[in-house]
């Protein structure tokens, strides 16, 4: 009889007494296989937050300020190049249309002076550049001073001779002395309905504080060299004036007057006479219907009428419409201005602010000027 003994089936070869299906369940059942083992995650799990120390909670608040403030610098400064690049005159749109029959507003408003005779200098000097197809002169002003007035008459004059281009003043609700003063040279006057204009003549507005020094105890004294007596005469604001005081300014006003009577007349030729500009000067405020019967003025209507008038005297056909844009003075370069603030600067108080109103008080101001009231 065979002695070797039979291999049991149900034993694995490689490990002797394990069956190779593993473990038999009691009752006849083969258990399910073990699980698969566990993988390690993608990503470690988030580590709490270390608190840093008050050192480096400081440097980086640092750190974040001085990056904010190197953006806000870097706005600034590309502003202001950007500014410098284009300049200070820049035109906005007031009426959409045809850009090649382009007619500009130079506005002209409130007191004139140099600041006003060197905005308008700047923005027919722009002008020249890219030629509109006519000016409306649009002006809201009671005068100011003689030498402000009579350059910005020059300039539109000037401009105006030279290229050909039509100018058409448009009243607001005042244009009277200076404000007449540098309308005159324009092709057309149109006054609104409401407004005033007129007052040709001159002034020159002085007060002296000799009463007032006085009653304070200060006594000034202005010394002159004996080669020029006349120094101190229509000069000293810090005394009373005397005859000789008012005749010296006499003599500068009636000067100024007579340029502005040749200005009107000159700028009205046609309408008036020498004679008739004489009788109108004399320093007499019209209403807008007084105005256009003395001829001072050559119609009523509003900016709309103006800019009518403007299209007619350009010779834009009928069936085109020009854009209107209106020319001004570029906004000062500021972070209030980058971030929409618009405020007037404020004036600054210094001693040589003081030592130069006081100087204006002391020197006679000629004015082409209406006011009401002193």
């Amino acid at each position: 009889m065979d002695q070797t003994p039979h291999e049991d089936p149900s034993r694995n070869p490689a490990e002797p007494g394990r069956s190779s299906r593993g473990p038999v369940d009691p009752r006849g059942m083969t258990p399910p296989p073990p699980p698969p083992p566990a993988y390690m995650p993608m990503y470690p799990p988030p580590q709490p937050a270390r608190r840093g120390g008050i050192a480096s909670r400081v440097m980086t608040g640092l750190i974040s300020s001085l990056l904010i403030a190197s953006l806000v610098a870097n706005i600034y400064l590309g502003a202001y190049f950007a500014a410098m690049v284009s300049g200070d005159i820049h035109e906005s749109v007031y009426e959409k249309g045809d850009k090649t029959q382009r007619i500009v507003v130079l506005p002209v408003s409130g007191l004139i002076d140099d600041d006003s005779a060197r905005f308008v200098r700047k923005a027919l000097k722009a002008l020249r550049e890219d030629l509109p197809k006519a000016i409306v002169l649009r002006v809201d002003s009671g005068g100011g001073t003689v030498s402000a007035s009579d350059r910005i008459w020059h300039e539109l004059k000037t401009f105006r001779k030279e290229t050909g281009v039509p100018i058409v003043a448009s009243f607001g609700s005042m244009a009277a002395s200076g404000g007449y003063y540098i309308s005159s040279c324009s092709d057309k006057i149109i006054a609104e309905p409401t407004g005033v204009t007129g007052s040709i003549g001159v002034m020159a507005p002085i007060m002296t504080f000799q009463g007032l020094l006085d009653k304070v105890g200060v006594t000034p004294e202005v010394l002159v060299a004996d080669g020029s007596p006349k120094k101190d005469v229509a000069n000293n604001v810090l005394r009373k004036w005397d005859d000789n005081d008012r005749a010296e300014v006499k003599a500068m006003l009636n000067h100024a007057y007579a340029r502005f009577v040749s200005v009107v007349a000159e700028g009205r030729a046609g309408h008036l006479t020498d004679d008739e500009v004489k009788q109108l000067a004399d320093g007499s405020v019209f209403t807008t219907e007084q105005a256009i019967t003395n001829k001072l003025i050559d119609g009523e209507g509003y900016l709309e009428d103006a800019i009518n008038e403007a299209k007619q005297l350009a010779k834009i056909g009928s069936t085109v419409s020009p854009q209107v844009s209106v020319i001004g003075q570029a906004q000062p370069i500021s972070l209030l201005n980058l971030i929409g603030w618009h405020s007037a600067p404020a004036a600054a108080i210094d001693s040589q602010s003081i030592q130069r109103w006081v100087s204006e008080l002391q020197t006679p101001r000629l004015e082409y000027r209406y006011t009401v009231g002193f």
